[in-house]
């Protein structure tokens, strides 16, 4: 009984992690890419300031939690290892555990995390110089960006697929998710204020640029990886894992449908 309790929580702890880091990624993504430079471009600047407060809460609370996810879903590894929850007290579990490809994982996210946090709060930093602020802000944001999409590639099912392309495929497709996630808070604030039309418009712009490249990228690698990883798929019809898939491509499909009638 209680090892079924620690699976379910490693279900909800894995759903909660992959949603903050994701929207961490995309967030970062948004802010350096995709989100407009405000300063002089518009006249409500109260709002602009309100705007640029609500990126950045967004910022550092999904990498807040991304780290209380971490490290909760190390630490229900270690109880599901020993299956009992006093291994979380042996020592020798935790390093058993920190030497695998979940040690690894935790690692990269931990790493990649405490980048954006430091990115963020540097920014606001009166000590560092202005020419310099948003650069050196950005490169940090961008590296801790990475590692959170390299702890992807180090574990889950398409680890057993061998070649560097593997690695690469999983990173573009998590970037595509993670930049489609990123702009919807940023862009649904915006269109709350009838006064940042303009920026609202800029935004949605921008992420239709780049939604023109990084949707089909995405599309491409999913059934790309579908291939890699079910080389004979008529045999394949009927099991789990493809019904697993259909509800994927049929939820894109959904996806693809709003985006097109908006």
């Amino acid at each position: 009984m209680e090892i079924q309790f620690w699976t379910v929580g490693d279900v909800i702890v894995k759903f909660g992690l992959y949603t903050t880091v994701l929207l961490c990624i995309g967030t970062v993504l948004y802010t350096v890419w995709i989100s407009p430079k405000t300063t002089g471009l518009y006249r409500h600047t109260k709002t602009i300031e309100n705007y640029q407060r609500f990126v950045d809460r967004l910022l550092i609370w999904s990498a807040v939690f991304g780290l209380i996810f971490t490290f909760g879903r190390f630490a229900i590894g270690v109880m599901l290892l020993m299956q009992d929850i006093s291994g979380f007290g042996l020592w020798g579990t935790v390093v058993m555990l920190w030497q695998t490809s979940m040690g690894t994982v935790f690692l990269w996210r931990l790493v990649g995390l405490c980048f954006v946090i430091l990115g963020i709060v540097l920014v606001h930093r009166v000590w560092v110089p202005d020419g310099i602020r948003q650069i050196a802000s950005n490169f940090l944001l961008l590296i801790g960006a990475g590692a959170c999409v390299v702890s992807f590639t180090q574990i889950g099912h398409t680890t057993g697929l061998t070649g560097w392309y593997s690695g690469l495929l999983i990173a573009v497709h998590v970037l595509g998710i993670a930049c489609w996630i990123g702009v919807l808070l940023p862009l649904y604030w915006l269109s709350k204020h009838k006064n940042m039309i303009g920026m609202t418009a800029d935004v949605a712009h921008g992420f239709g640029r780049y939604a023109m490249v990084f949707v089909p990228t995405a599309l491409l690698v999913a059934f790309m990886m579908v291939v890699l990883l079910i080389p004979d798929i008529p045999t394949a019809f009927g099991t789990p894992y493809m019904m697993t898939l259909g509800i994927k491509g049929g939820l894109v499909l959904v996806l693809l449908g709003l985006a097109v009638v908006n």
